[in-house]
């Protein structure tokens, strides 16, 4: 009978030895899985920070550009031809009353 009894308790604590080595490898890996994920966050807010800035950035930039493109045109378009400035100037103060 004694040997019954050890031979059960023997399988019992190989079983739970199992089990908690089990559950601490899972715990490591869960761990693991929190820090990855932590880590990701912080990435991507540092990445939406820095892409916030140089998307406006961008943005006025190119405006800025084409902007002074088009004004550069205009300004030489409208110096080489005294009659279609007047006009100019005419509708753009018609058209800029609209919105007033």
């Amino acid at each position: 009978m004694t040997g019954i009894v050890h031979h059960t308790s023997l399988a019992v604590t190989t079983t739970l030895d199992g089990i908690t080595k089990t559950v601490s490898t899972a715990t490591q890996a869960i761990d693991m899985l929190e820090l990855y994920v932590r880590k990701a966050k912080l990435d991507q807010a540092d990445a939406h920070v820095v892409h916030r800035k140089t998307s406006r950035l961008y943005l006025l930039e190119a405006a800025a550009k084409e902007r002074s493109i088009h004004q550069e045109a205009l300004a030489s378009e409208m110096y080489a031809n005294p009659q279609r400035k007047a006009l100019f100037d005419a509708n753009y103060a018609e058209l800029a009353a609209l919105f007033d």
